[in-house]
C-alpha cells in the first residue's frame, strides 16, 4: 500500500468514528402545536405540558444521549399569564443562570430586560427554565438547566 492509500484508509477511518463521537441531536420544527402533536412529539414527552396549544413556530432541539433539550415557540401575548401561571419567577440571586439562560435563547441584545421575565422550573424530575418575551409573545425553553437553588427538590 503506498503513502496516498494509507493516509486515504485513515481519513476513512475517522469519519466513520466521528458520529460516534458525536452525540444524537433531533433539530425539529414545527408550524403550530397541532403538527407537534400530530408528529407523536408531544406523546413522547418532548413538549412539555406546559406548552399552550396556541403555541406555533416550534423548534425542538433534543440530544438524545444526555436528553437536554431546548425548545423556542411563540405564543399570543394574551395566552402568557395562563401559561406562567403555576410557575415561579427565578429570583434576583439568580441573575447569573437568568444571564445564560436568556445568552442561550439567543437574546441577549435584543430584549429588553423589563419585557423578558423567567421563570424556574422542574420537568420530569429535572430542574429547567422558561424565558419569555411578554411584549412579543416569544419563548424559550431550556432543560437541565444548573439553578443555586434546585427547585425539583420543593416538589
Amino acid at each position: 500500500m503506498n503513502e496516498i492509500d494509507g493516509m486515504r484508509s485513515i481519513a476513512v477511518a475517522l469519519l466513520a468514528l466521528l458520529p460516534a463521537a458525536c452525540g444524537e441531536i433531533k433539530d425539529e420544527r414545527y408550524p403550530d402545536f397541532k403538527a407537534a402533536r400530530d408528529s407523536g412529539t408531544v406523546q413522547r414527552g418532548w413538549i412539555p405540558i406546559f406548552l399552550p396549544q396556541s403555541a406555533y413556530d416550534i423548534r425542538d432541539v433534543h440530544d438524545l444521549d444526555s436528553n437536554a433539550q431546548s425548545l423556542s415557540f411563540r405564543v399570543p401575548v394574551s395566552d402568557i399569564p395562563t401559561m406562567v401561571a403555576d410557575m415561579a419567577a427565578a429570583p434576583a440571586s439568580e441573575a447569573k443562570t437568568v444571564r445564560r439562560v436568556i445568552a442561550a435563547a439567543g437574546w441577549s441584545k435584543s430584549a429588553p430586560v423589563q419585557e423578558v421575565a423567567t421563570y424556574r422550573l422542574c420537568q420530569e424530575g429535572r430542574p429547567a427554565a422558561l424565558t419569555v418575551n411578554a411584549k412579543t409573545g416569544d419563548a424559550f425553553y431550556m432543560s437541565q438547566v444548573i439553578w443555586r437553588s434546585n427547585p425539583c427538590l420543593a416538589e
